[in-house]
């Protein structure tokens, strides 16, 4: 496993979280961990456990979480996360000007924790009415919604 590949770990399994509107504390700390890894210049498989915990933005559960994707392809904590519903909306992240924390304000103003269930939304016209959403990004949720069918 290289970086790139690792660190995109990381990356998803914060999109997923600040998705669902977890601790954005620990979304920080994922998404630094990621930036911090693919900048590095040698292969963190190739680096020790020691090496690994002194990569800036890595602690202890970050390092173990590495090694554990190093040698498994994943990991605990991103494996429970893909397994929620919220994993089935990160594609729509692709909709021009959708980041993961107005997915997650659009979520919670609808009520929905699924790809399926916004659907539903988006087919009962429940998305125009809602406020503080751009009207552009919800366009574009709509236009990406309907595309996947």
């Amino acid at each position: 496993m290289n970086n790139r590949e690792l660190a995109s770990l990381f990356t998803e399994l914060a999109d997923i979280m600040e998705i669902a509107g977890e601790n954005h504390f620990k979304i920080r700390s994922y998404r630094k961990a990621a930036a911090n890894i693919v900048q590095l210049q040698q292969n963190v498989s190739e680096m020790s456990a020691d090496e690994i915990i002194d990569i800036p933005g890595v602690g202890k559960a970050i390092s173990e979480k590495i090694m554990t994707a190093i040698e498994t392809g994943s990991f605990a904590a991103l494996d429970k996360w893909r397994a929620t519903g919220f994993k089935s909306l990160t594609p729509l992240l692709l909709a021009e000007g959708l980041t993961p924390r107005i997915l997650s304000r659009l979520l919670g103003g609808l009520r929905v924790d699924n790809f399926d269930d916004l659907r539903i939304a988006v087919d009962k016209g429940q998305l125009r009415k809602l406020d503080k959403i751009d009207a552009k990004v919800k366009d574009s949720v709509a236009n990406y919604i309907s595309k996947a069918r």
